[in-house]
C-alpha cells in the first residue's frame, strides 16, 4: 500500500492513541503536506520543515496547517520516525490554539510532560466568540473560561508578560512595594501571557499567590491583539476609550515608576 492509500485509509488511526479521531483526519485545504511523500527520507523532511516552522511560527499557525502537519505527524508515528521535538512542537500549536485535550492525549505517558497539568476548557468549543479582544482566565479549580474584554468600557493597562519572565517578576515586585499604585494599577491592569508550553496549573498558580493584587490572563489569538506586534515582555499599553495613547517597553534596574504613573495619569488613572 503507497502513502497515500495509507493516509487515506488509517491516517487517523496512526495518531486515535494521541489525537481524537476529528483532529487526525481532520480534511486541509489547498496543497495537502502529504503530498509528494515518496519514501520514509521524503516524510522524515517534510516533517522537519514543518516542525521548524512551528517553533518559528507558534502563535501563528492557521488551523489548516495545523491538520496537515498532524497528517504528517500520524505517518511519522506508524513508520516509527516520531521524534520528541516532533511532539514538543505540535505540543506547543495545540496550546497556543487551546486544543488543550488535544495535547494532554498527544503527549500522554511521555516522561517530559509527566508532571505539566494542563487546564479544563470550562467553555465549550461551540460557544467561542470569533472576534473581539478574546482571552481566558484560569479559575481555582483549574477551569479555563474564554471571555471577550471591553477595552473601551473604561481605561486600561494592557501589560504582556509570561509566567516565567524575570524582567516582569521584578516591575511586580518593584510596584507591588508601592500599596497605592499597586491598587491604582489593580483597577484597570490586565497582564497577558501567551499559552506557551509554560502553561501549567501549578506555574499559574504560584504566579497568582506571588503576584497579588494582580490576576493573569492568556491570549486567544495572538491576532486579536493589533497592538501587540511583537510579544515582548513586560511592555504596557495605555488606553482610554479603547485608543492607545502610550506604551512602555521593559523594565530596567532601577524601574520605570515614573513613567508608569505618567501612563496612568495621561488614561485618567
Amino acid at each position: 500500500m503507497d502513502r497515500h492509500s495509507f493516509l487515506k485509509r488509517f491516517g487517523a488511526l496512526a495518531l486515535s492513541r494521541a489525537l481524537p479521531l476529528t483532529w487526525a483526519a481532520a480534511p486541509v485545504s489547498g496543497q495537502p503536506a502529504t503530498a509528494g511523500v515518496g519514501s520514509n527520507a521524503d516524510l522524515l523532511e517534510r516533517l522537519d520543515v514543518q516542525t521548524e516552522r512551528w517553533f518559528d511560527n507558534t502563535f501563528r499557525i492557521e488551523i489548516d496547517e495545523l491538520n496537515a502537519g498532524l497528517a504528517l505527524l500520524a505517518m511519522a508515528r506508524h513508520a516509527g520516525m516520531l521524534s520528541s521535538r516532533h511532539i514538543k512542537a505540535a505540543y506547543g500549536v495545540l496550546v497556543a490554539q487551546w486544543l488543550l485535550p488535544e495535547a494532554e492525549q498527544l503527549v500522554a505517558g511521555r516522561p517530559q510532560w509527566r508532571e505539566c497539568r494542563l487546564p479544563k476548557l470550562a467553555s465549550p468549543r461551540a460557544t467561542w466568540p470569533n472576534d473581539g479582544f478574546r482571552l481566558w482566565h484560569i479559575n481555582r479549580r483549574g477551569e479555563a473560561l474564554l471571555s471577550r474584554l471591553d477595552i473601551a468600557a473604561r481605561p486600561r493597562v494592557i501589560i504582556s508578560t509570561g509566567l516565567g519572565c524575570g524582567f516582569s517578576a521584578r516591575a511586580i515586585r518593584e510596584i507591588q512595594a508601592d500599596q497605592r499604585l499597586a491598587r491604582r494599577l489593580a483597577d484597570a491592569a490586565v497582564f497577558l501571557s501567551l499559552p506557551d508550553s509554560a502553561l501549567d496549573l501549578s506555574e499559574h498558580a504560584a504566579w497568582i499567590e506571588r503576584n497579588k493584587p494582580f490576576d493573569l490572563a492568556f491570549i486567544h489569538r495572538l491576532s486579536d491583539w493589533p497592538m501587540i506586534d511583537r510579544f515582548e515582555t513586560p511592555v504596557f499599553f495605555f488606553l482610554r476609550q479603547g485608543v492607545l495613547h502610550d506604551t512602555m517597553i521593559g523594565w530596567p534596574a532601577g524601574g520605570r515608576m515614573r513613567e508608569l504613573e505618567q501612563g496612568l495619569a495621561a488614561i485618567g488613572i
